[in-house]
């Protein structure tokens, strides 16, 4: 990927046991950019396909929502998003996911009361490839979710949308979002994860 207005790089890593090091975001401006590719839609053309999205983070503030990272569009468009995964300002975390062509038609679920400020989380956030087959494991262990559908989301779509990590630009200016905190060994895959493999 691309850092974008220079995020701290070379910070110590979240993970005890990982040398490589981790890259602090400043809420403002600073976010990675990875080039849109068709591995990261998660869609056969007819229906969904299983994902998961996993991040070690530690947000400084709640004062905003924190994306961690989404499949959206830089100008705010949700016909042209499929995905995303934030921390709410309430310390809950929730995941979307959108249909392209309907407009503001989507599912999300959401686990509550979740985060603190300047605590290390260890993130994961599952689709099963249907409504309301959403898991999040905070820390290993499996967490009470609830699903919200809004509009008719039938399916996502392969759209030209890059990946963004540590930024939102979903609908207005008001609603766009930047992680401010640390982000390390931020993972997508086209499966979903067990919760064996989320403990591990």
């Amino acid at each position: 990927g691309t850092y974008v207005n220079t995020p701290t790089l070379a910070q110590p890593a979240l993970i005890v046991i990982d040398p490589n090091p981790s890259v602090r975001l400043d809420g403002t401006t600073e976010m990675i950019r990875v080039p849109d590719n068709d591995i990261f839609s998660f869609t056969d053309g007819n229906t969904d396909l299983p994902f998961s999205l996993e991040a070690w983070v530690m947000v400084d503030t709640l004062n905003t929502k924190q994306p961690i990272v989404g499949k959206t569009d830089e100008n705010g468009s949700v016909t042209q998003s499929e995905w995303l995964c934030n921390i709410r300002e309430d310390g809950s975390i929730d995941s979307a996911i959108y249909t392209m062509d309907h407009g503001d038609n989507h599912q999300w679920f959401t686990a509550g009361g979740v985060f603190l400020p300047n605590v290390i989380y260890h993130v994961i956030s599952t689709y099963g490839g249907a409504i309301n087959t959403g898991r999040f494991y905070i820390n290993g262990v499996e967490v009470p979710v609830t699903y919200v559908n809004v509009g008719s989301f039938t399916r996502m779509f392969n759209t030209g949308s890059n990946v963004l990590l540590g930024a939102r630009f979903i609908l207005a200016v008001s609603s766009r979002a930047w992680f401010d905190g640390v982000l390390d060994e931020v993972a997508i895959y086209d499966y979903e994860l067990t919760p064996t493999q989320a403990f591990a």
